[in-house]
């Protein structure tokens, strides 16, 4: 189980300043709803949606928004784009389809996304949906389990705070890499990124000790609950933050007992503070 808001805080931080470079507007509803579904490959699902609808919109902008439906919860997202033929709105899902002209680099686009959306969806046991106007726009959504509601979101008082200090993350997933430091740096932080814990540790031997160190549970080779283990056995003053997708019960438990401490993806901002301010 997991909260929407804490996906669409992870969807606005990582696509906002695309939607700003390209002069459009985007807008995340707030939402108390929670789900029970793999958080990984939801949020991968609704990037991969955003992205379309930002490639595909001209003017306006893109809504991301969820809607409780009975036992389900809808996650939709809308834009104010070129719109898709009625005969044209199945084949969009083909690996290889092409539909409109890419409005900005003036070649075909690729349904590569739409595809690869569609197939974790069905993952999901559940599909990518839609509703398109030609000339109006589209929503593309999903429809996922829904959980016991999350409770009200509050406001944090704790902010991030970056004041020139340095932080490394280590991910070796480029998107959710390059959407963290573009977070922290944003917040003034300096940041270093690695996609191993081998890369890592060569960093770490080199540079002057970091205030905090952030990394993915899984990576290739040493797991990054090793690595945190090495920081803090070896530098106790450095902060840790260790980042999952794992949502298995017995998973879930051995990362707690090991007193690392943990969040999951997708990363809400303000809980990252929480923990690097402590």
């Amino acid at each position: 189980m997991f909260s929407v808001a804490t996906l669409f805080d992870a969807i606005e931080v990582e696509a906002q300043p695309r939607a700003e470079e390209l002069g459009l507007s985007l807008r995340v509803r707030p939402t108390t709803s929670a789900v029970r579904s793999d958080p990984e490959l939801v949020l991968r699902i609704v990037r991969n949606l955003v992205a379309n609808a930002l490639r595909y919109t001209t003017r306006g902008g893109v809504l991301v928004a969820a809607r409780r439906r009975v036992d389900r919860v809808r996650i939709a997202v809308f834009d104010t784009g070129l719109g898709i033929e009625p005969s044209a709105q199945e084949r969009i899902f083909d690996e290889l389809a092409r539909h409109h002209e890419d409005p900005r680099e003036g070649g075909e686009g690729l349904g590569l996304g739409l595809s690869i959306a569609r197939r974790m969806a069905r993952l999901l046991d559940t599909d990518v949906a839609l509703r398109s106007v030609p000339g109006r726009g589209s929503v593309f959504w999903i429809d996922l389990p829904r959980a016991e509601e999350a409770p009200p979101i509050v406001a944090s008082t704790t902010r991030l705070r970056g004041d020139g200090r340095l932080v490394v993350i280590v991910d070796d997933d480029e998107l959710a890499r390059v959407a963290l430091a573009r977070l922290l740096e944003a917040h003034g932080f300096e940041v270093v990124t690695a996609t191993s814990a081998e890369e890592a540790r060569d960093y770490l031997a080199t540079l002057d000790r970091p205030f905090a160190v952030i990394s993915d549970h899984r990576l290739p080779g040493e797991s990054g609950r090793s690595l945190l283990d090495h920081v803090r056995a070896s530098a106790p003053e450095v902060r840790v933050v260790l980042i999952t997708g794992d949502t298995a019960t017995l998973d879930v438990r051995a990362l707690h007992e090991s007193g690392l401490p943990v969040l999951y993806k997708p990363v809400a901002p303000a809980r990252l503070a929480e923990h690097l301010s402590e």
